[in-house]
């Protein structure tokens, strides 16, 4: 019984998904509805916590009272589960009767079950195609994993809650390697020739396998950053971004939302893939950032990233040191700000114990 309730959860999800937040009438570049007009046919999109936004790393608050993600079920594989070409990304939606639930992260009792994962990149040419920016630069690629809150089912039913839905952004950079798990998403995904177009997950990896090894933070309320745009989700963006190849970035600014309909007649490869913006390619799907309006950033930091920033600088001052007068004063001033580091940690472990 389990197991037929949650195929057709599944199938529910993928409909109201579809036709809430991926309507034909709106687009990011040549469609009558490009992100400034939105607004005209999707009022929220025009509201006052509008997402994404400009995460402005100084003025970032750190917030005592948050805590770390529980990603229950994480672990399980995403086998099983489906690819959709929608014409505007490519989203995964979850295998049927397995859950994947996030709770803690200042969340308090609240769970919330994830629905769906999609992606949002650049137009070839590019390395800029996150939504939300970091210090006023964008990273390549962006993953929403989109998650709503127990017990609820469906966008409507919490589209009046400030918290009815929990996004977790997580940044793609470009590094020197493949990513095994990335990869996986990307062979299904090549299948995927046109809108509307599915594939099963054969051979799919774990939402964990996705996500980067740093469990900090940054923390706002704001929207959904597609149409209709509903001021319901709980921001949780990781500042770590996980890496990707650059072939792995091409590959993901050449998926389109229609099969070309003539050749380009480029015959180097690579060089097509770096310049060539065909207009059935969905690349550039991503919203331009939106105003604060009031809104305040707040972040979580993971203790084991401060505690391998201390080793890093130790290291880094180990490996310089020589027999100059300046040895001491090194020493001196290195112990200074390694101590003061240290306390600052040991403050925020005590205040997260306390409360």
């Amino acid at each position: 019984m389990y197991a037929n309730e949650g195929v057709w959860r599944s199938i529910l999800l993928q409909v109201v998904f579809l036709q809430l937040a991926f309507s034909s009438e709106w687009g990011y570049r040549d469609e009558r509805l490009t992100p400034s007009d939105w607004y005209q046919e999707y009022p929220q999109c025009g509201g006052h916590h509008q997402s994404p936004i400009d995460i402005v790393t100084n003025d970032v608050l750190v917030d005592t009272s948050l805590t770390k993600l529980r990603l229950n079920g994480y672990g399980q594989s995403l086998t099983g589960g489906s690819l959709v070409n929608n014409g505007h990304s490519v989203q995964v939606n979850f295998p049927p009767g397995k859950r994947y639930i996030l709770s803690g992260g200042g969340f308090g009792s609240k769970r919330y079950r994830a629905l769906q994962l999609h992606f949002h990149w650049p137009l070839p040419g590019s390395v800029e195609g996150s939504e939300h920016t970091m210090n006023g630069k964008h990273l390549p690629i962006e993953m929403h994993i989109v998650h709503i809150k127990e017990p609820y089912d469906a966008v409507e039913q919490v589209k009046n809650m400030t918290d009815g839905l929990a996004v977790l952004g997580v940044f793609l950079d470009i590094g020197e390697s493949k990513n095994s798990a990335v990869q996986k998403v990307l062979d299904c995904a090549e299948k995927l020739t046109k809108a509307d177009s599915t594939t099963a997950i054969a051979d799919g990896p774990s939402l964990l396998d996705l996500l980067p090894d740093s469990g900090t933070f940054h923390r706002y309320f704001g929207s959904l950053t597609t149409p209709p745009c509903y001021e319901t989700v709980v921001w949780t963006i990781l500042a770590q971004p996980v890496l990707i190849s650059r072939d792995q970035l091409r590959a993901f600014q050449q998926i389109k939302s229609f099969e070309s309909k003539h050749d380009s007649g480029c015959s180097d490869s690579a060089s097509c893939l770096d310049t060539m913006v065909d207009e059935n390619i969905i690349g550039g799907n991503f919203r331009p950032t939106q105003p604060y309006n009031g809104r305040v950033v707040t972040s979580f930091v993971d203790t084991k990233d401060d505690i391998r920033d201390i080793e890093n600088d130790v290291d880094a001052l180990c490996s310089k040191m020589t027999s100059s007068k300046k040895t001491v004063e090194r020493i001196s001033q290195c112990a200074k700000k390694q101590a003061n580091r240290i306390l600052k940690l040991l403050r925020r472990m005590f205040a997260s114990k306390d409360q």
